[in-house]
């Protein structure tokens, strides 16, 4: 009899360690205007910032809400070409340091609420008049 109230008192304890390691939400993280070269594709949606850090300089873009539509009409008007870099201005929250996209490579998520501008990539994107 004595084992039920050690199982109940270990499932408390458990869950209450699951409430505090909860991760915010991507739709909580604060956004800010960001400029960079994105190339996606099959299996891609990779960002580079233009005001990279050391080691935090790929980050994996995930487009949210109205974001997705719009990211797929630039696609679908030639502004956003599979496989070739795209100058995007975007409203974006980025996550924390971490793991993030295909095999990990990124050093965190990109969360695309609003895309400002798209063209084609071109030299001097990134200098202070042209980026962040």
């Amino acid at each position: 009899m004595r084992r039920i109230p050690v199982l109940a008192g270990l499932a408390v304890v458990l869950a209450g360690g699951a409430c505090a390691t909860r991760s915010i939400a991507p739709i909580d993280l604060p956004a800010r205007e960001i400029a960079g070269h994105y190339t996606g594709g099959v299996g891609a949606s990779w960002f580079r910032p233009c005001a990279p850090v050391a080691g935090d300089t790929l980050w994996w873009a995930t487009f949210l809400g109205s974001a997705v539509a719009e990211r797929d009409s630039l696609v679908a008007a030639g502004r956003v070409r599979a496989g070739s870099a795209s100058y995007l201005r975007v409203m974006g929250a980025p996550s924390e340091l971490q793991a993030a996209g295909a095999e990990g490579r990124g050093s965190r998520f990109l969360y695309v609420r609003a895309v400002l501008e798209a063209r084609e990539a071109r030299a001097g994107d990134c200098t202070s008049a042209g980026g962040q």
